[in-house]
């Protein structure tokens, strides 16, 4: 596997010909199986809805409505890396349920980043006193109805519309 260059969080490397994007020291390809990141879908059950969060992203130049979501620090758990992004992302407590999607791959044909899903129930007021300084995020409560005015003329993250679209029975 040849690197061809490298940031902070990134390598950009070739392997048999096919160039990707990687944020592991040792890429998929190589052994590492581990989940650089978590998404987590978080019921409130007081507002009776999920938590959402929109968030400026440089890659597309605007917003974009996702589920919240961080990487996983080196020695952290998946679950432990879920409750404090979570707290940092929206100023809310989660209670991790089961979760036991504990590797999925977003977008295999430009990276091997891997993800674990976390399912959990948010409780508290939203808060974004915890984002780091160059975040900007909304947070907000979805059911169903939400999704179909927001997709309509938003940006929507794949995982997101996957959840919503599935709970619609794909309507």
């Amino acid at each position: 596997m040849e690197v061809l260059a490298e940031t902070k969080f990134l390598r950009f490397v070739q392997n048999d010909g096919w160039a990707y994007v990687t944020r592991k020291k040792h890429s998929y390809v190589e052994g590492n199986h581990n989940a650089d990141g978590v998404v987590i879908i978080a019921y409130h059950p007081d507002k009776d809805k999920y938590v959402v969060i929109k968030q400026y992203r440089k890659s597309i130049g605007g917003f974009i409505y996702e589920f919240p979501a961080g990487l996983i620090d080196i020695d952290e758990l998946p679950k432990e890396a879920a409750i404090r992004e979570f707290r940092e992302e929206t100023g809310m407590f989660l209670y991790v349920g089961k979760y036991d999607v504990p590797v999925t791959h977003p977008s295999v044909g430009a990276t091997d980043e891997t993800l674990t899903i976390i399912y959990g129930t948010a409780h508290g007021e939203p808060s974004t006193d915890g984002n780091e300084g160059d975040e900007n995020i909304e947070v907000e409560f979805w059911g169903n109805e939400d999704f179909v005015k927001a997709m309509l003329t938003n940006s929507i993250d794949t995982k997101l519309a996957t959840f919503f679209l599935g709970r619609m029975g794909g309507r």
